[in-house]
């Protein structure tokens, strides 16, 4: 209960909270706002101090949401992203396949650490059930 978070606002996001969590990395912040030139854009969760975000993509948006123009809500997703990196933040996309391998999603996480800076994995076995 220590590391829930009332800022997830999709099962997905918290799904990819516990795994990251899980397997030891720092507790990351929810729904993280970034400026950028085109306004302040709200992100999954991240660590801001790496400068990286998680961006968790159901097809949800793509399709129910889009109100019938999915290309429009894809382009305005593409615009969304390119502002929030020419801030220097780095992005990281998942979908509800990635979540099928934790270790594999944290291996991707760690991919945003920026060169040359440690990060310590802290453990959390309370997190562990069934197969790993």
């Amino acid at each position: 209960m220590a590391l829930g978070t009332p800022g997830a606002e999709s099962p997905g996001e918290s799904a990819v909270r516990f795994h990251v969590l899980r397997r030891g990395l720092p507790v990351p912040a929810t729904q993280v706002p970034v400026a950028t030139r085109l306004g302040t854009f709200r992100s999954d969760l991240g660590w801001p101090r790496w400068r990286a975000l998680v961006e968790f993509d159901g097809f949800v948006k793509y399709s129910t949401l889009a109100q019938g123009d999915p290309a429009k809500v894809l382009f305005e997703e593409k615009r969304r992203q390119e502002s929030i990196e020419e801030e220097g933040w780095r992005v990281l996309r998942v979908t509800m396949k990635d979540l099928g391998d934790g270790a594999e999603l944290v291996r991707r996480v760690l991919r945003l650490v920026p060169p040359g800076l440690t990060v310590g994995l802290e453990r959390r076995p309370h997190l562990w059930f069934g197969a790993v």
